[in-house]
């Protein structure tokens, strides 16, 4: 503050004011010239201006600042004798040192104090007050800046006074830290590539001391990637082959994401934050670009992969078995297809490239000593690997079984069982019954009649068994074949089951009507679906009863004929000596009468044809030796040709000049038919001695009214008239037993020369005397002389003269092909220029084979016994014994050298004791096959045999009528001595039906089928009979020997079928005896083989009942009659044909001869 004098050297007087800078005053005395004595002039001794509002000043610049539009405030101090003081502007009264208003201020401003005395002296002063305005610090800054990048600025507006103060975080502050404008380095980015931050704050500083702060907040960015690169590129792929693509270089910072476009292959995965491309490939794709985009902070960068999928390649490698134990080894599969170029495996394997080329897989044996991964690794063509890796475990716990178990204690015939098994260890071969189950816990299997499996696991260190023993309840075959005579109807043709057929005639369609003649049915082949069905006759039960399919009944059929159409069947019901008509109408077949009972006259042994016009059955009738004619639309019936006056009327008289027709003679003519024309007969003369082949001029009769005997020519085509076998033409052929014939379509005339057993053809260049030419076509050429042949009978197909026949009987042709049925072999075979084979019927298979389960052939057995895990079998047709282990059906010849093995039995010692009917012995058999004979006298033809269970030295034998009780006596040793006939139960040459306390005077029955067919004795010394032709089950009580009925009526020989207690039960022909034991060897039961009811039945011990439990009844139109294996039972499907010999072993189970085969029936229950 300036003060002007007289003022100079007054002291200042200090305010205290706000932060602002105050102006000095300025103080100054005003007309001295006016100052007056006495009165003292004013005195200003401070004056200034603050916007502190108690006027108190700090500053001492000479002005000072406000804020604009600030209020202001002055203070003076001074002295004055009457005197005042004003500011200007604004003439404001002040007193001193108390502050005034002075107002706002808005334009710099100069105040003045004026001090006036009351003499009018004045003083004065001023003060400078300069408005600015508030300070701002606005921020001008970077929106974003790249990390460590120099040069960079940020500022606010320059205001003059101003002062600035810069900071800075993320940053370094370079220059201008105080100036409007600073300059700057970024700091660091965020981490991964994302943005950091930083901040440039300034601090403004106005005139006024006033501060403000602003300040700027700017994004660090990482450095934008570059360069980006994926080295792989080009890239190749496969379907499911792991696929992965390394992550792309590039420069600048981390990248945040990588993205990519179009969408990657299916099965691929582009990881977002390494910009690797791993997965599988699913789908093939074609080789395409795909832009892969890095994104960071900073920016972007692309590269471009040029990428595709191929079909899969075909790669792979196993382990088999993937765990082994010690010692053990396993077996690497490798197999690669033509996208792989070589491949390597490791640990030694094979460590040069194997170079693919024709050989697309294989295999390696290895064998390591420890845990050991192998990897295989395939070279592909296209380029790039792909490794397969396999894995071989070492297991080196002790190997053992700890259970083996059936998941059932027993099971059915046919249906399935699983065993499951618990191992420690591990083994290198794991078996059940030599199949491999490795790597398996159990396996599923079809047990095989009584079966044992055996579980065997082994490797390097141990070799351990476990077996468990699963029963099939039911029927099945142990060795030989099953196959032959039977009754049953098949699906399919080569299946079905013929019993004798005879004669055999065909519709046009091709489909074969079969007179089944031991069957007692007519049966028919369609030739579509290759199904044979019974369409009349109820099988196995003759009768005579007219009815729908499964309700008639026939007798022996033989003659059969057919309508074109198929739809009706004509038939020579020989048993009944009828005619038959057999019609289809609504998909139901209905046999009706058309010829009485006595229409044949005792006899309908021959064939029957329909004419041409099939208005007229035309059939020969063997016995009374004519040809005869039914007329179908009244049943009128006439002699056509040969004798009117029955069996008498035979003989050998051609007609060569035309006259009645019933002058020719006949010798028992049995084949008939047409020629092409339709204007002659040709039939064949059948009997043995007086074979002939005639043909008859055919006239048809009158459609209606009396049938007129016609006349015409007879002759004899071909024949010497003597049985024999020779080819030649006329007179110089011989046949033996011409049983049929038939007519092709180029006239040609075929037989079945049955006692030949060839099939002959007769070629006729015209109808006369001896013009038949002959030939034989199909069969083995007989052995022997022209008129003593000896036909080589058999069943063998192949080539023409190779193949084997056996009593051919029924013959036709359709187109190229011949049909003939045989009786012997129970088939129907087929005939052509290629051969002969058997499409329809189960052929019979005898035969002398050592061989194992159905492989086996046996001829014709008859007895069978079973001990110690084997079936003994007198093979009566190859004379000798057969040894059959039941486990797996093994065959093989013990002893031969028999004449007529019947029956065989075993002691509980394992002896085995044969009869042989035509030598008149007993042979005991042992194991090595030696043979001892043990009784030679007093035998006539022994039958069948037994042992005593109680006491192995009694045997009992049956021979004729009489039942011997036999001791054996043997040293100390075994060895045998001698054998005695102790006792006669019955007589040898007496037959009846007697039940007697006494030995001598019981009988059993020797005529019609048989004498006694089996013996059981039981521990007590019962003996218990199976009289057959008595039809029933007897007993002989031990020590008394009286005889009872148990089963069976008494004393009238009556046959049948019947389950029912005691005598009410009916059998028919008995053929075996078996006992059944419970687990303490007492007798509870006995299995008896009915044979001509095609059954096993059973006598309950405890009530006397009887049941049939293996096979059906055979007057059930639905039961099956013939072998096959099947369940038994209930619903049971397994049957029988004819079954002879039975015994049980151990187990329980049946054993029982059927056809050339033996079957086991495996039994379950409480009675073994």
């Amino acid at each position: 503050m300036r003060i002007s004098t007289p003022l100079k050297g007054l002291p200042l007087a200090l305010a205290a004011g706000l932060t602002l800078a105050l102006p000095l005053a300025t103080l100054g005395c005003t007309n001295p010239t006016k100052d007056q004595p006495g009165t003292p002039a004013p005195a200003v001794s401070g004056f200034y201006v603050t916007s502190n509002a108690n006027a108190k000043k700090t500053d001492t610049t000479n002005d000072i600042y406000v804020t604009t539009g600030d209020t202001v405030y002055a203070r003076a101090t001074f002295a004055t004798t009457n005197g005042s003081a004003v500011i200007s502007p604004g003439n404001i009264q002040v007193t001193s040192n108390s502050p005034v208003t002075l107002g706002a201020v808005t334009a710099p401003t100069t105040y003045t104090l004026t001090v006036t005395s009351g003499n009018g002296q004045t003083a004065t002063a001023t003060a400078k007050v300069t408005p600015v305005a508030l300070p701002t610090a606005p921020v001008t800054a970077p929106a974003s800046v790249t990390r460590d990048t120099t040069g960079l600025t940020a500022s606010v507006p320059a205001v003059a006074g101003s002062t600035y103060q810069w900071s800075i975080t993320n940053g370094t502050i370079t220059a201008g830290a105080a100036a409007n404008q600073v300059t700057f380095t970024s700091g660091s980015a965020g981490t991964a590539g994302a943005a950091g931050s930083m901040t440039v704050t300034c601090k403004v500083t106005s005139a006024a001391k006033v501060s403000t702060t602003g300040s700027a907040t700017i994004p660090v960015l990482a450095v934008v990637p570059s360069g980006l690169t994926y080295a792989a590129s080009p890239v190749e792929g496969y379907v499911n082959v792991p696929l992965t693509i390394a992550p792309p270089t590039f420069a600048g910072d981390a990248v945040q994401a990588f993205s990519v476009a179009p969408a990657l292959p299916d099965g691929l995965t582009l990881n977002a934050l390494t910009g690797a491309i791993t997965g599988k490939p699913t789908t093939v794709t074609a080789p395409k670009t795909y832009v892969i985009t890095a994104t960071n902070s900073g920016g972007t960068a692309t590269a471009n992969l040029l990428l595709g999928i191929q079909p899969q390649p075909s790669i792979s490698l196993t382990a088999s078995p993937s765990t082994i134990g010690p010692n053990g080894g396993a077996i690497l599969s490798w197999a690669v297809d033509s996208s792989v170029a070589s491949f390597t495996i490791d640990q030694g394997v094979q460590t040069t490239p194997f170079v693919v080329t024709t050989v697309h897989s294989g295999t390696y044996n290895v064998a390591p000593t420890a845990t050991t991964t192998y990897t295989m690794t395939a070279n592909l063509v296209a380029g790039g690997t792909v490794q397969m890796p396999a894995t071989v475990t070492l297991d080196t716990a002790p190997l053992a079984i700890t259970s083996f178990t059936s998941e059932k204690a027993n099971t059915t015939f046919g249906a399935s069982d699983k065993l499951s098994w618990v191992l420690t260890g591990t083994p290198n071969t794991l078996t059940v019954n030599g199949q491999s189950v490795l790597g398996n816990t159990n396996t599923s299997v079809i047990p095989v009649r009584r079966q044992t499996f055996t579980l065997n696991a082994v490797n390097g260190a141990a070799n351990v068994s476990q077996s468990v023993v699963v029963p099939a309840m039911g029927l099945d075959t142990v060795a030989g074949s099953i196959n032959g005579p039977g009754m049953s109807d098949s699906a399919t043709a080569s299946l079905a089951q013929f019993n004798g057929p005879r004669q055999i005639a065909a519709d046009a369609a091709g489909n074969i009507f079969i007179a089944d003649a031991s069957s007692h049915t007519v049966r028919r082949y369609d030739a579509t679906t290759g199904a044979v069905t019974t369409i009349a006759g109820i099988p196995g039960f003759a009768g005579n009863l007219d009815g729908t399919t499964g309700n008639s009944q026939l007798s022996n059929p033989r003659g059969i004929a057919v309508s074109a159409d198929g739809t009706a069947v004509y038939v020579l019901d020989f048993g009944n000596t009828a005619i038959r008509k057999i019609a289809l109408s609504g998909g139901v077949w209905t046999s009706s009468t058309i010829a009485p009972t006595g229409t044949l006259a005792g006899n309908g042994y021959g064939q029957a044809t329909l004419d041409p016009t099939g208005a007229f059955l035309v059939f020969v009738d063997y016995n009374q030796h004519a040809v005869k004619v039914l007329r179908l639309s009244d049943n009128s019936l006439m002699v056509y040709a040969g004798s009117t006056t029955g069996t008498s009327g035979y003989g050998h008289i051609d007609l060569t000049t035309a006259g009645p027709l019933t002058n020719a003679r006949f010798d028992n003519p049995e084949g008939i038919a047409f020629n092409k024309a339709g204007n002659w007969i040709y039939i064949t003369e059948a009997y043995k001695t007086t074979s002939y082949i005639r043909a008859i001029q055919w006239t048809a009769p009158a459609a209606t009214g009396a049938m007129a005997t016609p006349s015409g020519l007879c002759y004899t085509l071909a024949g010497a008239g003597a049985q024999g076998y020779q080819d030649g033409t006329g007179a110089s052929a011989y046949f033996y037993g011409a049983a049929s014939m038939c007519v092709d379509a180029n006239d040609v005339i075929w037989v079945a020369d049955s006692s030949n057993a060839v099939i002959r053809q007769i070629t006729v260049p015209s109808i006369g005397m001896n013009t038949g030419v002959v030939t034989t076509f199909a069969g083995t050429t007989p052995t022997g002389t022209v008129t003593a042949p000896v036909a080589v009978t058999g069943n063998v197909d192949g080539a023409l003269t190779a193949a084997k026949f056996n009593n051919p009987q029924g013959i036709l042709a359709i187109g190229t092909d011949l049909y003939v049925s045989e009786v012997n072999n129970s088939t129907i075979r087929k005939i052509n220029a290629s051969g002969v084979t058997t499409p329809i019927g189960m052929a019979t298979q005898p035969g002398n084979v050592d061989d194992t389960g159905t492989a086996a052939r046996f001829s014709a057995p008859m007895g069978v016994a079973a001990f110690g895990g084997y079936a003994y079998v007198a093979d009566n047709g190859n004379a000798s014994l057969r040894k059959v282990r039941i486990s797996d059906g093994q065959a093989t010849t013990l002893a031969t050298g028999f004449s007529a093995i019947r029956g065989v039995a075993a002691d509980k010692n394992g002896r085995i004791y044969v009869a042989d009917a035509t030598a008149k012995t007993i042979t005991e058999v042992a194991a090595d096959g030696t043979k001892t004979t043990i009784l030679a006298t007093g035998l006539t033809a022994p039958q069948n045999l037994a042992v005593s269970p109680a006491d192995p030295s009694l045997l009992y034998v049956v021979d004729g009528g009489a039942i011997f009780e036999v001791t054996v006596q043997r040293g100390t040793d075994g060895t045998f001595s001698q054998a005695t006939i102790t006792k006669t139960i019955g007589s040898q040459s007496q037959s009846g039906f007697v039940d007697s306390t006494t030995l001598t005077t019981t009988r059993f029955r020797t005529s019609g089928s048989g004498s006694v067919a089996g013996l059981v004795v039981d521990q007590a010394g019962n003996i218990y009979v199976a009289d057959n032709a008595n039809y029933a089950i007897r007993k002989i009580a031990a020590g008394t020997y009286a005889t009872t009925t148990l089963a069976g009526i008494t004393g009238t020989a009556t046959y049948g079928f019947l389950d029912a207690t005691g005598t009410s039960a009916k059998f028919n022909y008995l053929t075996g005896l078996a006992g059944q034991w419970d687990a303490n060897g007492a007798l509870v039961g006995l299995w008896i083989s009915d044979r001509g009811n095609h059954a096993i039945r059973r006598f309950d011990m405890g009530t006397g009942a009887v049941t049939t439990v293996i096979g059906l009844a055979n007057n059930n139109a639905a039961a099956r009659i013939g072998a096959a294996p099947g369940t038994i039972g209930t619903g049971s499907n397994g049957s029988l044909y004819q079954p002879l010999g039975v015994a049980t072993d151990s187990n329980g189970d049946l054993f029982i001869v059927t056809n050339n085969g033996l079957m086991q029936a495996t039994l379950i229950g409480s009675a073994q």
